[in-house]
């Protein structure tokens, strides 16, 4: 017969009692001394005796129990370490892949608000539309983006300036001519 099918009654029972294990244990105690008897039919020695028998069984079978739990726990443990670092090192590998395309002494990021954190990347290459933020996001169709029509004039004066230097790039590309870095490249070799 397990022991197990009293588990809802002594649960019960411990529930109710303030004081938790050693309220229990007294109220166990005092009904073996009112209701039968345990401490005078073989006497005290015995009853003692069959209390260490019983206390060292089960006390030996959970102390097992909690040091398996405590292994099993570890292990949980060392693999989620282990899940934590390889994570890590992907997200260093792929911000060092992202390197290749970003100017990092040049990037930035902050904490908006205690809400939103914003990101600033300067691109590697200017002229390049990114298909993609991130590598695991969907790559969407660059040729179809329609950018918002703009007048030159509502710029301030950098960004109109980089503006026109990305539009006369562009053409010179366009036309098989070198852009205004690969100009200024040319002139200090020359």
């Amino acid at each position: 017969m397990s022991s197990e099918q009293f588990d809802n009654v002594l649960f019960s029972l411990a529930q109710q009692l303030p004081g938790g294990v050693p309220q229990l244990l007294d109220v166990i105690f005092e009904f073996l001394s009112r209701k039968t008897d345990f401490y005078s039919g073989a006497g005290i020695e015995q009853a003692k005796s069959l209390l260490r028998e019983k206390f060292d069984k089960h006390s030996i079978k959970a102390l097992k129990e909690a040091e398996e739990a405590k292994k099993r726990k570890e292990e949980q443990e060392r693999k989620l370490a282990e899940r934590r670092d390889a994570q890590k090192a992907k997200e260093e590998e792929e911000f060092r892949n992202s390197s290749k395309v970003i100017k990092v002494d040049n990037s930035s990021w902050v904490i908006d608000n205690g809400k939103a954190i914003v990101l600033t990347l300067e691109k590697v290459n200017d002229m390049e539309w990114w298909n993609r933020f991130l590598e695991t996001d969907p790559a969407i169709n660059t040729k179809k983006v329609q950018p918002e029509n703009s007048k030159l004039s509502d710029l301030d004066g950098e960004t109109r300036a980089m503006v026109e230097k990305m539009m006369y790039d562009q053409r010179q590309k366009e036309m098989g001519l070198p852009t205004s870095d690969e100009k200024k490249l040319i002139f200090e070799f020359s």
